[in-house]
C-alpha cells in the first residue's frame, strides 16, 4: 500500500520526507514510457522529529523502544542538500530508464 501512494506521489517530482520509522529520504521517479514505472529512495537520515516515529513504531510493531533508538541514532545526522543529492542520483536514474525502455523494447519485439 505504501508503494503505491508513493508511486502516486512520484507523478509530481522528486520529494523528500521521513519514512514511517523516522528515517529522512528523498525519493525520485524513473519514468518510462511518459509514465512513472519505479521509484528510488536515499536514505539513511535521521530525520530531526525521529523520537516521535521511533515511538509510535515501538508501540504498532511491539519493538523494544531501546532497540529503534540505538538504531535511529546509528543513522546518518547530516542530510545533504536536495541539489547535491540531485547530482549525484541523475545519471542512475537515466540508465535505468534506459534499461526499462530497452527491456520493454526487447518485449515488444518478442511478441
Amino acid at each position: 500500500m505504501r508503494q503505491k501512494k508513493i508511486m502516486d506521489k512520484c507523478k509530481n517530482g522528486s520529494f523528500c520526507g521521513s519514512c514511517y520509522a523516522g528515517v529522512f529520504e528523498y525519493v525520485y521517479p524513473i519514468y518510462g514510457e511518459n509514465s512513472v514505472t519505479g521509484f528510488v529512495c536515499v536514505s539513511g537520515y535521521r530525520a530531526s522529529d525521529y523520537a516521535s516515529y521511533v515511538k509510535k513504531c515501538s508501540e504498532d510493531f511491539c519493538i523494544p523502544l531501546e532497540n529503534l533508538v540505538q538504531t535511529s541514532l546509528s543513522l546518518k545526522e547530516d542530510i545533504p542538500e536536495k541539489h547535491y543529492i540531485d547530482t549525484v542520483i541523475t545519471p542512475l536514474l537515466k540508465m535505468l530508464e534506459l534499461a526499462y525502455s530497452g527491456q520493454n523494447h526487447k518485449k515488444q519485439i518478442i511478441l
